[in-house]
């Protein structure tokens, strides 16, 4: 098993969650959180830059690491890094999604996407 934070549409109720069966396939860990990152507004999903001084909010997963190649080609002109989360007050170790480069898009001021 792999842990996987996600923060847009692969979170519980969205899209990509049902689409790429996460919830037959994926055991959900907790809420989480990544201090010291941007969430960026693109339009149908968000982004992550690890700049700034905010939080972002999603949620944390584990799924069989042969899932992992589907979640990647979810995210095309993302680079997938790991770093630590916290999860229940205890920090993480997982893979995410982020990009390098800042999107010229709207911040999402809260850091949680909510768009469907």
């Amino acid at each position: 098993m792999t842990l996987v934070f996600v923060y847009g549409a692969l979170k519980r109720g969205f899209s990509q969650y049902n689409g790429l069966k996460l919830r037959e396939q994926a055991s959900f860990k907790g809420m989480a959180s990544l201090p010291g990152a941007t969430m960026y507004d693109e339009g149908s999903f968000p982004s992550v830059v690890l700049s700034g001084t905010a939080t972002v909010h999603g949620e944390l997963f584990d799924i069989p690491a042969g899932m992992l190649s589907q979640v990647d080609a979810a995210h095309p002109g993302f680079e997938k890094i790991q770093r630590s989360v916290t999860v229940e007050g205890r920090p993480v170790v997982c893979w995410m999604y982020v990009k390098r480069v800042t999107p010229k898009a709207a911040v999402v001021n809260l850091g949680r996407w909510t768009k469907q």
